[in-house]
């Protein structure tokens, strides 16, 4: 029997085999959401959009490649991160998963540590001082022009530069540095914690419920 046909096109995708030709919309959840690693990582990325009043799939929709990868990155050392605390993903499923204190913590550290080691794999660098300080006076100078501004002042993905690849220690300086310029401090450290606080959910989407 040959191998099956499989097309894609401005229709959706479309597969040809002995039994006929059949056609499947390109944003399918099937496709969209096809195995638990992929459902793991689009309950990550849901929560960082779950102020925009979209679904998980929605959000999933909107989501650039690069940031698909990275959410997959994560979910996929969900199992390191459940060693480190000294469980693992059965016992989460019966008794829940809540660290708290020095565990959480140093949780915590472990994610910055890989996602900026996912970062340098992708051939990002550190975001100088200096280029910070001019991103933020532009972002400034839009805003007093416009009234807003869209520059992400501390991601630079033409050059790839980001100003988060620093040591965990440093997250709360450049958080202020950045607010300075919008009047609004990101809590870079909460935002690895809360990574951490998703295993439960992203165990819950793995199975399906």
């Amino acid at each position: 029997m040959r191998a099956p046909i499989l097309l894609c096109t401005n229709r959706g995708v479309e597969r040809l085999d002995a039994h006929g030709r059949t056609r499947q919309a390109l944003f399918s959840p099937e496709l969209l959401q096809g195995d638990s690693l992929d459902r793991m990582a689009m309950a990550l990325n849901h929560q960082y959009h779950l102020a925009e009043g979209r679904t998980a799939r929605e959000d999933w929709q909107r989501c650039d490649y690069f940031s698909r990868m990275s959410c997959r990155a994560s979910a996929d050392f969900m199992d390191a991160f459940l060693h480190a605390a000294g469980t693992d993903r059965k016992r989460v499923r019966e008794q829940g998963f809540d660290p708290q204190g020095d565990v959480l913590e140093n949780l915590g550290r472990t994610e910055h540590l890989r996602w900026c080691a996912f970062h340098y794999a992708m051939g990002y660098e550190a975001m100088p001082p200096e280029i910070v300080a001019q991103r933020g006076a532009q972002y400034a100078a839009e805003k007093a022009r416009t009234g807003k501004s869209s520059l992400r002042i501390g991601k630079d993905a033409e050059n790839r530069l980001h100003a988060c690849l620093i040591p965990w220690e440093a997250l709360d300086e450049l958080a202020e540095t950045e607010a300075g310029y919008t009047g609004v401090r990101k809590d870079y450290k909460k935002m690895d914690l809360d990574n951490v606080r998703m295993i439960p959910d992203m165990l819950r989407q793995e199975a399906g419920v």
